[in-house]
C-alpha cells in the first residue's frame, strides 16, 4: 500500500486501499451494519468534503476539528451517495486538530453519481 494521499475531489465509487488526510467537521449519525455499530461523520480536505464511516469503537473518540489520517480506506455507494469507509481492514489515526485547510464544497457525498446509460 502506497503512502500517497488521495484528495476528496478524486474519490470515486469502488476505489480501495486509499490513504487520505481529513478534518472532521461534524458527527452525523450512528448506524448498524452486519451487527456492528458505525459512526458517520462529515469530513473534508482542501478539495471538498465527504461522508466518512468508521467503526464505533474508533469513531467515539473523534470530535469536531480532529485531523485524521486514513490508510487502507475504501469508497462505496450507500443509498446512492458516495461514502468513504475506514473499515476493519483499514486504519484511522488522529494526527492533530484545528489546523488543516478545508473546503466544505463540493460535498461529493451529496452529488448525484453517474448512472450507467440504459
Amino acid at each position: 500500500m502506497s503512502d500517497d494521499y488521495v484528495s476528496v475531489i478524486d474519490l470515486k465509487p469502488f476505489m480501495k486501499n486509499l490513504n487520505i488526510l481529513l478534518i472532521i467537521l461534524s458527527r452525523l449519525e450512528e448506524h448498524e451494519q452486519t451487527n456492528e455499530n458505525f459512526l458517520l461523520f462529515h469530513a473534508a480536505d482542501a478539495t471538498g468534503s465527504v461522508y466518512l464511516s468508521c467503526p464505533y469503537e474508533i469513531g467515539k473518540h473523534l470530535k469536531f476539528a480532529d485531523i485524521v489520517r486514513i490508510k487502507g480506506g475504501y469508497c462505496a455507494t450507500v443509498k446512492g451517495s458516495l461514502q468513504l469507509n475506514a473499515g476493519r481492514t483499514g486504519a484511522i489515526k488522529r494526527v492533530g486538530e484545528y489546523f488543516l485547510a478545508f473546503s466544505e464544497k463540493p460535498n461529493i457525498s451529496t452529488l448525484e453519481l453517474d448512472k450507467p446509460s440504459e
